[in-house]
């Protein structure tokens, strides 16, 4: 297995891990999962990531060795460029929901005026 794709690997788990921990925090809040933010922000994340790393790939911008890669991609894009997107659409709705239900319940009420 390739570097590059050992650290794929890792950051999914990372992000498999972070995202179930995130879920059991939430469910003992009784909160619900932010499960359609996650949803959209990995549709937009992905089709990002394949279109501009397509770009940059296409005109030069970058180059993969291929020894460092698993020699699948999309398109021109390596696999393993897409872990880092799908970390980021599975762990910042996550932690989001639960850090702001966190602090919301520790801000002192507002006073009206």
């Amino acid at each position: 297995m390739s570097p590059y794709s050992q650290l794929a690997l890792i950051v999914v788990g990372l992000a498999v891990a972070l995202t179930l921990l995130g879920a059991v925090v939430l469910r003992r809040q009784s909160q619900r999962l932010p499960l359609a933010a996650m949803a959209l922000t990995l549709l937009v994340m992905l089709t990002l990531t394949l279109i501009f790393d397509n770009i940059m790939i296409a005109v030069d911008l970058c180059r993969y060795p291929e020894e460092n890669f698993s020699n699948i991609t999309l398109g021109l894009v390596p696999l393993e460029d897409f872990s880092y997107p799908i970390f980021t659409a599975l762990v910042l709705p996550m932690w989001f929901e639960v850090l702001n239900k966190r602090f919301a319940r520790q801000r002192p009420p507002q006073k009206a005026s």
